[in-house]
């Protein structure tokens, strides 16, 4: 087996990025953390209460056990993020896989794995969660501020994102970082393509290797794009990942793997 490496050019990579130093407290019924800017831009909410009941912002995206809004925070846009773990079936699921952590708990995990890699992300500027027996309980949540100049792949499918798109969802196989919300919504590029961020990583799990069906999701979910998109584009996606992953010599094994899973999209 050769040497691993990065893919060239990956714009995702780079030295290891610090998460900005986030300062325990409590907040009602609560465990917060929190910088210094946004200790007081909480406090209001008083409790998990009032995060659960606030109806402010612009709603973003809603299921049955997340919601999130866009809202101005005191220093930027902001992106808040809350989960109501409720579903027994999805948490116990979750325990057999990673413990009993809140949501917002792994999306933490998951930004500081990234970036300790330096793989970007969007900024983290608070995050908290309710707690049971000393446990992570089943409400949190989760604030980063918005990625500034920055356009998601979907809204934007030009071809320097497209590249650089799929330079990151190769490295992220690499990495064995499984991510099953690996969508072009979920991927966000600077104006000149030489940067990409990656937003809603909730879901992420750090794996020693990849297994064959977690490629090949990741895969069929970058290539996801809004049906208002001409085939086109996917099809474009598709020919830059396949391109990339032949360029990739470092791990021959890899390389055909990833070949033929793609061949299965």
């Amino acid at each position: 087996m050769g040497e691993d490496r990065t893919i060239p050019g990956d714009p995702g990579g780079g030295a290891p990025m610090d998460l900005p130093e986030l300062r325990k407290a409590r907040l009602g019924n609560l465990v917060v953390y929190a910088d210094k800017e946004h200790h007081p831009f909480l406090a209001p909410f008083k409790g998990s209460q009032g995060l659960m009941d606030f109806s402010g912002g612009v709603l973003v995206d809603r299921n049955t056990d997340k919601c999130v809004v866009r809202l101005e925070g005191p220093l930027s846009t902001l992106y808040l993020k809350r989960f109501w773990e409720e579903r027994l079936s999805h948490r116990l699921k979750r325990f057999s896989e990673q413990g009993l952590r809140c949501l917002a708990r792994h999306e933490t995990d998951n930004i500081r794995w990234l970036r300790a890699r330096g793989i970007h992300t969007a900024d983290l500027a608070f995050w908290g969660h309710t707690t049971f027996l000393g446990l992570d309980g089943t409400f949190s949540f989760l604030g980063v501020r918005e990625l500034s100049g920055y356009r998601d792949l979907d809204g934007d499918p030009r071809p320097e994102g497209l590249a650089a798109g799929a330079r990151l969802v190769l490295r992220l196989v690499r990495e064995g970082f499984y991510w099953p919300d690996a969508k072009p919504k979920h991927f966000f590029f600077s104006a000149d393509g030489s940067r990409m961020a990656l937003v809603d990583l909730h879901g992420g799990r750090p794996r020693a290797v990849l297994k064959d069906g977690e490629i090949e999701k990741m895969l069929r979910r970058f290539l996801e794009f809004s049906p208002d998109h001409p085939a086109a584009v996917r099809q474009e996606a598709r020919r830059l990942v396949s391109e990339l992953a032949s360029e990739e010599t470092g791990r021959r094994d890899l390389r055909e793997r990833i070949l033929v899973l793609l061949g299965r999209t």
